[in-house]
């Protein structure tokens, strides 16, 4: 039940790559690998220019994006659907135990991203 809850949220991860192919393929013009691997749909990394942000700033910014945050709030609507806790209390333990191991898995990235281009 648990696994059927999160593949559910999952949808909302896929279709933001889903986004990003549809946005390549049809909306933007003339664009280079960086161009790529630069842009999420719905992220903060959107706000700044390819210049203006260090490379290990890259991830934790397309990280933090409205699909993510759609992502969380799916997992705890499933949770609270398929056990007999209370939406809120479903939300707390989603954010204690998939946003803390988010923000590690961010830092651990960034850490790697340091160690590479230094």
């Amino acid at each position: 039940m648990i696994f059927t809850a999160v593949v559910a949220a999952e949808i909302i991860i896929v279709l933001a790559s889903l986004i990003k192919f549809l946005w390549f393929a049809f909306f933007a013009g003339n664009y280079t690998l960086d161009d790529m691997n630069f842009f999420y749909p719905l992220s903060l990394i959107n706000l700044f220019g390819q210049s203006e942000v260090a490379k290990y700033w890259i991830y934790p910014l397309q990280s933090v994006n409205l699909f993510q945050i759609a992502y969380i709030l799916m997992l705890g609507v499933g949770l609270a659907k398929i056990s007999s806790v209370k939406k809120e209390k479903a939300d707390i333990i989603v954010l204690l135990t998939y946003g803390s191991a988010f923000i590690l898995w961010i830092a651990f990235i960034m850490f790697i991203t340091i160690d590479i281009y230094s």
